[in-house]
């Protein structure tokens, strides 16, 4: 149940942004979300819903992004997407891969006012 930290560590992020930029409150928040992340989609909503309350975000609508998984095969050098969560290269059917994308949590834009 990581993602209640999760949700309040973004919050305390947008807190901040909004506080430099002189905004009020936060209308819109977009994140993007790899597959490996090990985000539970329905507890990092709920979470948001109850941790919004007392922040400058407490009207806000959240947008994620969900990112597959980007590989790159040391092997046969060919880069592969998985949607599933396999290490593994689609091309070969290597393990011998490095990760490109697919295991952060990203903000990526907020709306403010």
């Amino acid at each position: 149940m990581h993602e209640f930290s999760l949700i309040q560590s973004l919050l305390d992020s947008c807190q901040d942004y909004a506080q430099r930029e002189g905004a009020d409150r936060i209308t819109t928040i977009r994140v993007r979300i790899g597959l490996m992340a090990g985000v539970e989609p329905e507890l990092f909503q709920r979470a948001f819903e109850t941790f919004r309350q007392d922040t400058c975000c407490h009207n806000a609508t959240m947008e994620i992004q969900w990112q597959p998984l980007l590989l790159h095969c040391q092997h046969c050098q060919q880069e592969s997407r998985q949607d599933t969560p396999r290490y593994l290269c689609q091309h070969c059917h290597s393990s011998a891969v490095t990760v490109l994308a697919g295991e952060d949590i990203m903000l990526m834009q907020l709306e403010m006012e």
